[in-house]
């Protein structure tokens, strides 16, 4: 019986249907849970964008379209929400004291206490859509959609901003030694010191949409509208360019093996090392979200498609979780092997899976890890 499951679960069907309903009917009876099966879902008003952040207490945080801030606990239980009025695409950051970092598009960035208290708050000139950097010291790092980038100390000061020709709509990313990369519209991308000095620019031909991702000897990972994916040095020299040809817009992350991961907008995920592509899958529908990689080497990828699929070391499609609208989120995954991630019919689900926590690499998933911190 073991044998026959596992030949079902290489091609994703069982006993003639797909692996999802096998699952599911298998959980309910207690037999056994394959990877791919629902562990619980959250219905929220509208569609959720916000990756979701799991704090040291393993709460789970996201936000909605319906401008409210969720906590829910490890089984899906609501415990508290904050209401911003604007929609939260952003992703939360989670501080090791429990403080919840994040933005909205009522342009303000919020640190909540873990009970969902307000602590600050500060208006921008323009939206806020990607998630908040927070530094080893403290130092909160967000972007703006009227093209700065803000430093805040732990109680909402403003340290300094720096400002570029355009938006920005992605998060920033925070190196060992402090320097801040800050992805714009305007086409570059930019070294900033803790100071909020420029160190160096890196030039583009697209508007980058992409967050970067950072890699254990300090290689910068940034995909551009232009339909490149660019490995960039500490000094701000390119290492090396791969042409994809459609837009990047989700971020690329990073495994133990130094293979890079990046989905596009035709809806196609790509495993690269070294600027070649050791091989690539293809959804039904742009990809606008960062692939998130487990301990076993299993890479999660969510679609605009509305799957959530599970691809092996070489691309093939283990299995995958249907929503049936699109997902915009980014998932992140518990160390007992849950996977969390919003779309779908404006809900958040977890889904049981068999990578018991993130690849053990310098950048397995959206935000670096799943607090979301971007360092």
């Amino acid at each position: 019986m073991k044998t026959f499951i596992s030949a079902c679960l290489a091609i994703g069907f069982l006993g003639g249907v797909p692996l999802i309903a096998s699952a599911q009917k298998n959980e309910i009876g207690k037999q056994f849970i394959l990877p791919g099966s629902l562990k619980w879902e959250f219905q929220v008003g509208r569609q959720i964008y916000s990756s979701p952040a799991i704090g040291p207490d393993q709460k789970i945080y996201f936000g909605s379209n319906e401008g409210i801030l969720y906590a829910l606990s490890p089984s899906g239980k609501k415990l508290w929400t904050y209401d911003v009025g604007g929609f939260i695409a952003s992703s939360p950051t989670v501080g090791a004291n429990g403080v919840i970092y994040f933005g909205s598009y009522d342009n303000h960035i919020y640190a909540l206490s873990p009970n969902g208290v307000l602590l600050w708050k500060y208006k921008t000139g323009g939206f806020i859509s990607g998630s908040p950097a927070l530094a080893a010291d403290g130092t909160v790092y967000v972007g703006s959609w009227d093209g700065k980038v803000y430093a805040f100390d732990i109680r909402g000061n403003l340290k300094w901003s720096f400002t570029t020709e355009e938006q920005i709509s992605a998060s920033v990313a925070i190196a060992k030694d402090g320097t801040v990369y800050v992805p714009s519209q305007d086409t570059r991308l930019y070294a900033l010191s803790p100071a909020g000095k420029v160190k160096w620019v890196f030039n583009t031909v697209g508007r980058i949409s992409s967050s970067p991702a950072l890699d254990s000897d300090g290689t910068i990972y940034v995909g551009s509208e232009d339909g490149n994916l660019y490995a960039v040095n500490p000094d701000g020299s390119r290492q090396w360019f791969l042409r994809i040809r459609n837009p990047i817009w989700g971020s690329p992350i990073v495994g133990p093996d130094k293979m890079v991961y990046v989905g596009d907008g035709q809806g196609y995920v790509y495993a690269v090392k070294k600027g070649l592509v050791s091989w690539q899958f293809s959804t039904n529908r742009a990809i606008g979200t960062a692939p998130l990689l487990g301990k076993n080497n299993i890479l999660y990828v969510a679609s605009y498609d509305g799957n959530l699929y599970a691809l092996d070391s070489q691309g093939r499609n283990l299995w995958f979780y249907p929503t049936g609208d699109e997902i915009g989120s980014s998932p992140a995954l518990m160390a007992d092997g849950t996977l969390i991630f919003g779309g779908g019919k404006n809900k958040l689900y977890a889904v049981y899976t068999n990578s018991m926590g993130l690849a053990d690499s310098a950048w397995p998933k959206f935000g670096h890890n799943n607090q979301n911190t971007q360092r």
